[in-house]
């Protein structure tokens, strides 16, 4: 998961930092400056910084607020471990809980709460189906986007494996993934919509 978050840092702040940089010039070239060095690394972390201030609309909530919709028992199924961290770089955070839940008969959830502080890039990052209507389906399963209490959702689902994903977009900030193994999609939506989200 630290692996996640750090490439989803790395993909906001990619654009910002290819456009940070101070480039040599031909009128540098002439003045003899062609040995100075293209990017002034100081100037660029500087305009990086200053535009994350512009583009995060606030702080994330703390981890450990994030784990506070995340309940010891799940719709019958009890909480094993749970987890959480927040990470930031060059102005940016992003929070993220998480929670693993297991019934006897090995039925598993795994529930990742994501906080990005309501930067839109990292919203459009994790969430890229929130903006698509889609609806397919075949012998394997299906994946579609739909609404689930208000909030956009994307489901995925695949028979064979008994293997079942969904996700929300929960105020255009919170990005609320659940993953269920050995359960049918079904349950997992039931397990999904008794998390407290209204704490959010």
């Amino acid at each position: 998961m630290r692996t996640l978050v750090r490439s989803l840092l790395f993909a906001v702040l990619l654009p910002i930092l290819a456009c940070g940089g101070k480039q040599v010039t031909n009128a540098d070239q002439e003045d003899g400056n062609s040995n100075e060095p293209t990017t002034d690394i100081t100037e660029a972390i500087q305009q990086v910084q200053n535009q994350a201030a512009q583009l995060q609309e606030g702080e994330p909530l703390p981890f450990r607020e994030l784990q506070e919709v995340l309940p010891e028992k799940l719709n019958g199924l009890d909480r094993t471990s749970k987890s959480g961290q927040t990470n930031g770089a060059m102005g940016f955070k992003i929070s993220q809980a998480e929670a693993k839940y297991q019934t006897d008969s090995g039925e598993k959830i795994e529930v990742e709460i994501f906080d990005t502080g309501g930067l839109k890039m990292g919203v459009m990052s994790m969430a890229a189906w929130a903006s698509l209507e889609m609806d397919k389906e075949d012998d394997n399963g299906y994946e579609r986007t739909s609404t689930i209490q208000g909030f956009k959702a994307f489901e995925k689902y695949n028979k064979r494996s008994q293997r079942s994903e969904l996700s929300l977009l929960v105020k255009e900030r919170f990005v609320v993934k659940a993953t269920g193994k050995n359960m049918e999609m079904k349950k997992l939506k039931a397990a999904v919509k008794a998390l407290p989200l209204q704490k959010l």
